[in-house]
């Protein structure tokens, strides 16, 4: 089945009519626990706050690393990438996935580290796959944002079933993918617009306090990730559905029997 970027975007906003502030509320609250690294590991090389981990972990697969930092503080923000990072990114593809068919429960961020959410497995799974990305990443850059795109929707089948062997979630994304990363990369890149203009309010209060510049700039982008996060889970449910008509995934591998 063909799609384009505006049927996927179209139906983010349908699935976030009624629900957007509830959603927003979810997002802001998983970036507030994900800048706690920064926060209590500070960067000594770097004086301006950094922003919104949690809209990059979406984004990029690479997040956990781009947000390591330098420094003294290298080795906690590596930590907190991989035993925080992860599986809440988990955790959040999995409200977006189940706030398309209804189900707003804002706890459902969380659900990979409860008791049954094989927090062990999703951390290793997404750990060895953003191994592979970075090892293709130091061929070129075209090769690891192939790979990027190639596993992009890892944590969206661990969110399905967080006890998915790694090999095999690699293995249906690569599946889910194919002929179509192109326009998976112009999802993406649709959205640069809007965050271009998140930072329109951000730029005009910098002359008045860099601090609520700051803010206008955090709250710009965490309405962006809100539409963003939502699209990919459209995008994640459609290519899913492709995928089991296809028979490439039975949909009890995915707890949907």
């Amino acid at each position: 089945m063909y799609w384009t970027c505006g049927q996927i975007k179209q139906n983010a906003r349908a699935a976030l009519a009624g629900r957007f502030w509830v959603s927003f509320g979810v997002v802001f609250l998983a970036n507030l626990l994900l800048d706690l690294p920064a926060v209590l590991f500070p960067d000594p090389d770097l004086y301006a706050p950094r922003w919104d981990p949690a809209v990059q972990a979406m984004v990029s697969p690479l997040a956990p690393w781009q947000t390591a930092g330098y420094g003294f503080s290298l080795l906690p923000r590596i930590l907190a990438g991989l035993f925080l990072v992860m599986p809440m990114q988990v955790g959040l593809c999995r409200y977006f996935v189940w706030n398309r068919f209804g189900n707003t429960q804002p706890e459902l961020v969380f659900s990979t580290f409860r008791r049954g959410g094989r927090y062990g497995n999703c951390v290793f799974v997404q750990f060895v796959s953003n191994l592979f990305i970075v090892l293709w990443s130091f061929l070129l850059i075209i090769p690891g944002l192939i790979k990027a795109l190639q596993y992009a929707f890892v944590p969206f089948l661990l969110s399905d079933n967080p006890g998915l062997d790694g090999s095999r979630a690699r293995e249906v994304c690569r599946a889910m993918t194919y002929g179509c990363k192109g326009r998976i990369f112009l999802l993406y890149l649709s959205f640069i617009g809007w965050y271009f203009l998140a930072a329109i309010p951000a730029a005009g209060l910098d002359f008045i306090s860099p601090l609520l510049s700051g803010l206008a700039q955090m709250l710009g982008n965490f309405l962006v990730a809100v539409y963003l996060n939502a699209a990919l889970a459209e995008l994640y449910v459609s290519l899913r559905d492709q995928a089991i008509a296809a028979g490439m995934i039975l949909p009890q591998e995915l707890n949907l029997a």
